[in-house]
């Protein structure tokens, strides 16, 4: 798929903050404006043998997101976070596993793993109280100290 102007210029500004080394990037865009796609090709380029664990707010997105990343090329190893079954998914294993287990996550992936997240929704449901206390608990098992902080830093999976 090839990346319209704005999707360009936010694929550029990521990868020159990746370089000047800054870990947290923010891209703002109307919805259908194509930020799975840049969040995949970032993924793409800064991690392209590394596996992407996707967090997103709903179950349906989970899906939406790794079949608009598996249209767009992406071979990489992509783990859905939440309660939906592989069943339901209506995915295959080998196109997204589905899983709410930190163990199952720590098992599919070998070494370190970059995560790519869009958690601005996560983290506002988080801060209102919103989340179950599972789901909670999953994502903050993933994060080195408060998950809802700007300054959270991922926890090496592996």
């Amino acid at each position: 798929m090839r990346l319209r102007p704005h999707q360009q210029e936010a694929l550029a500004a990521i990868l020159a903050a990746a370089g000047e080394g800054r870990r947290r990037m923010t891209v703002v865009a109307a919805s259908g404006s194509g930020k799975t796609l840049i969040a995949q090709r970032s993924c793409a380029e800064l991690a392209p043998q590394g596996a992407t664990l996707v967090l997103v707010p709903t179950k349906a997105l989970v899906v939406q997101t790794a079949r608009k990343w598996r249209e767009a090329g992406y071979r990489g190893l992509l783990i859905g976070v939440c309660s939906l079954s592989q069943d339901d998914s209506g995915l295959s294993s080998w196109e997204l596993t589905m899983t709410s287990d930190p163990a199952t996550i720590a098992a599919r992936v070998a070494g370190h793993v970059r995560i790519g997240a869009w958690l601005a929704k996560i983290r506002t449901k988080g801060r209102a109280g919103q989340l179950p206390p599972d789901r909670e608990a999953l994502v903050a098992a993933l994060f080195d100290g408060d998950w809802t902080s700007d300054s959270a830093q991922p926890v090496p999976l592996g």
